[in-house]
């Protein structure tokens, strides 16, 4: 069963906290907000999720929404970009909730900025001397996310973490590239010329390679329906060939195998680089948690 955070607060250390930024849209910065999410669930923690995004975007509501877990944070959730301005001080008052979500939070908290408002979101916590209040980022985690054979995506992200690691100079920044395609046979992959170029202005603490979702129907459950990446982990087979249709179960259990190849992959290597504990795999005889079968979808 998913559980409130036992974390180290109870230590006196704040829990686990995530900000995921990209500077352009298209790149698939919230599926990696969503993994990031799977990745805490699959430990067993329950996460507060805060979206700085247009109202007409939030792609993570609408996740969160389908899985029955309510709408994002109220006091997380951010203005349009509209409301954004070159004024600091007006970014400063409209970006304030997102930024004291991080502020020593007691339970793992993820933020998913949208590409229209991820500069201003630096922009506010700069204005704000933000990094102060988290004795410079330490415990906070910057995800900044490209997408492979994208080298605008690649310029962004390398201004992204170039600002991110001056604004908070103890944070862990992580290079999350997506749409990755690998040649097995070679043992190469299409993320090399993005990594690189990012990398010009300074290393970051981990890469992630996310690989293209090639699972038959459930990208697609994921993109047009919403089901968060955990939920396509463990709902039964029977629920999920009723939310394809014109399936049989028999492929549905084919195309839940490669899913759970995928997303068994993608989050240990998530885990490691935001350095969390190695989640259980989940295999086709794996039984749903009662909390996620239970949820109505």
């Amino acid at each position: 069963m998913v559980r409130k955070a036992e974390t180290a607060e109870a230590e006196g250390a704040p829990a686990f906290s995530c900000v995921v930024l990209a500077d352009r849209g298209g790149v698939g910065k919230t599926s990696v907000a969503s993994l990031i999410w799977a990745t805490l669930t699959e430990l067993g923690l329950e996460a507060r999720l805060g979206e700085v995004e247009g109202a007409t975007e939030r792609k993570l509501g609408a996740l969160l929404a389908r899985a029955q877990m309510g709408a994002p944070d109220p006091d997380v959730t951010m203005p349009t970009p509209a409301e954004c301005t070159q004024d600091s001080r007006a970014n400063g008052r409209a970006f304030a909730p997102a930024l004291k979500a991080l502020v020593a939070p007691s339970q793992p908290t993820i933020l998913d900025n949208g590409a229209t408002v991820s500069r201003a979101f630096l922009d506010a916590a700069e204005a704000a001397d933000h990094a102060d209040q988290i004795d410079g980022g330490r415990d906070l985690r910057i995800v900044i996310v490209a997408k492979a054979e994208d080298l605008q995506s690649a310029t962004s992200a390398e201004a992204s973490l170039k600002r991110a690691r001056a604004i908070y100079p103890n944070a862990r920044i992580i290079l999350a590239v997506t749409h990755v395609r690998f040649d097995r046979q070679r043992g190469t992959h299409n993320a090399g010329p993005v990594v690189s170029a990012v990398e010009a202005s300074g290393k970051a603490a981990g890469v992630v390679l996310v690989p293209l979702l090639n699972s038959p129907f459930m990208g697609e459950l994921y993109g047009e329906q919403h089901i968060p990446f955990h939920l396509l982990a463990s709902l039964p087979i029977a629920h999920l060939a009723g939310l394809i249709g014109d399936v049989d179960e028999q492929e549905v259990r084919i195309y839940r195998g490669q899913y759970l190849t995928w997303y068994n992959t993608v989050l240990a290597h998530l885990a490691a680089a935001l350095e969390l504990p190695a989640p259980p795999e989940r295999t086709t005889r794996m039984q749903p948690r009662p909390l996620e079968a239970g949820a109505p979808v």
